[in-house]
């Protein structure tokens, strides 16, 4: 990788930070909702892609669960929250975030917690 590639991309990961309160994992067309848990998940932005299934499955299981309690992820809450429930994006966000269980798409080099 030369210099201009590498300044580029640690360009794009310092704007994606900055942001991170505003989007949906490192997608700039997903926009956090305020006053909600947005919940985080993979989504293909191309036609034709065929979904992650644990990231689709995120949504189906926290929608139950939400429902065995009456609520859904539209309901009102008093601060903004973010919600990693399933699939491999612990790497895709720059969100603190609630984690139900989630994973690496690759085997890290190095975990810092």
């Amino acid at each position: 990788m030369n210099i201009r590639n590498f300044l580029k991309y640690r360009l794009a990961e310092i704007k994606l930070f900055v942001n991170r309160k505003r989007i949906i994992l490192d997608d700039t067309s997903r926009k956090i909702q305020r006053n909600r848990v947005n919940l985080h998940y993979w989504k293909t932005t191309t036609s034709g892609d065929l979904q992650n299934l644990g990231d689709w499955l995120s949504l189906i299981v926290v929608r139950e669960v939400l429902k065995l309690k009456k609520l859904s992820l539209d309901n009102p809450i008093d601060k903004t929250s973010n919600l990693f429930a399933i699939g491999s994006i612990i790497d895709s966000g720059f969100q603190d975030a609630t984690i139900w269980g989630s994973g690496f798409f690759y085997v890290p080099k190095k975990i810092l917690v």
